[in-house]
Formats: C-alpha cells, structure tokens, sequence
C-alpha cells in the first residue's frame, strides 16, 4: 500500500522498494508512472549482453581460425600425397605379380617337360636293369649268352683255321717263288712283309 505527501507531488515506494515510480500531474493529483523491472538477478538482457549473435561474454571461440584451416589444408595435402603415392606402389606391386605369374607358368611348363623326361628315362632304366637281372640268372634271356659263347668257339675255330692255310701258303710261296721271308736278297724278284696270325 503506498501513500502521497501532498498534492504537490512527492516520491512513493511501494513497500517492498522493488519497483520505482514517478509523479505525474493530472487533474485530482499526482500519480505514480512505473518503469520497467529489470531482469532477474539485476543484470543487463541478453541481448543487449551478447550483441547481435547471441553469444554470451566469455562463450566458445570458434574452430575456423586461419590457423586451423591451414593446418587443415596441410593435413589434406599431405594424406592426398601418400594416397597418391600408394596407389603408385599399388600399381607396381600389381605389374610384379602379373610378372612373377608369367614366370612361374615358364617354371611350371618346364617342370613338367622335366618331370617327362625324368619318368621316361626311368622307365628305360628299369628295363634295363629287369634284362640284366635276367641275364645274370641265365634264365629266358640266358640263351643269348649261350649264343654268344657258341659264337666266340666258332670265330676261333675259323680263325685257327685261318693260321693254318696262312703257314701253307708262305711255304708255298717259298717253295714255288723262292721267297724269303726274313729279309730282301739282292737277287730276289718277289718280296713282301712277312706276317704270321697269333
């Protein structure tokens, strides 16, 4: 409740002094015109505060400084470098493998033109020592020994033979044409280089 002093005019406060007032003349009097309350806790409004972003005194700075683009800017270029740059080895790394596949297909026919040969050669190997075996035991394959026996007997048969007519016939020639067969005389007319089969 408040009270006046006085048709002349004179301040009132209410009584609790939270709001002010001031007199204005009318025709009965004095009355009281209110100002605006302040804001809670008696500061200033926001707006008038933060400007006109709306940001308070003392808020979050913000992250796009030059600072951090450019270091952002380093960042990238250097991770688009060694992407570049991996993608380079990538290619090369792909290039040896189709070379190293190439070569290995050399490799792979090779062995197997070498693994042929090696069973072929082996096969023969393993003939051959079957027809020894069997030539050793004197058993089926046996008569080609016998037969070779009996043909060394024939060839020394003729051969002793052969010596024989071959004494017959140097005594022939000494006999006929008074050849000498240790050595030329002066006077021979028939001469030849004595043999005599062993």
């Amino acid at each position: 409740r408040s009270s006046s002093s006085g048709r002349g005019g004179g301040s009132s406060s209410s009584s609790g002094g939270t709001c002010e007032s001031q007199s204005q003349p009318t025709s009965r009097g004095v009355l009281p015109r209110r100002r605006p309350r302040p804001a809670a806790g008696g500061g200033m409004s926001m707006r008038k505060a933060g400007g006109a972003t709306g940001r308070l005194p003392g808020g979050p700075k913000p992250v796009t400084d030059p600072l951090t683009v450019a270091k952002l800017s380093a960042t990238s270029s250097n991770i688009s470098g060694t992407t570049k740059d991996l993608e380079h080895s990538l290619k090369e790394l792909e290039a040896d493998l189709k070379r190293d596949k190439v070569g290995l297909k050399e490799y792979t026919d090779m062995l197997s033109d070498i693994e042929r040969k090696k069973a072929e050669i082996q096969k023969r190997i393993d003939a051959n020592k079957e027809w020894v075996e069997s030539f050793e035991k004197n058993n089926d394959s046996g008569s080609v020994e016998q037969q070779y026996k009996g043909l060394m007997d024939s060839v020394q048969s003729v051969y002793e033979g052969a010596k024989e007519f071959h004494a017959k016939g140097i005594d022939m020639l000494i006999k006929e044409f008074d050849y000498h067969p240790a050595y030329r005389r002066c006077t021979d007319k028939f001469t030849a280089v004595p043999f005599k089969p062993k």
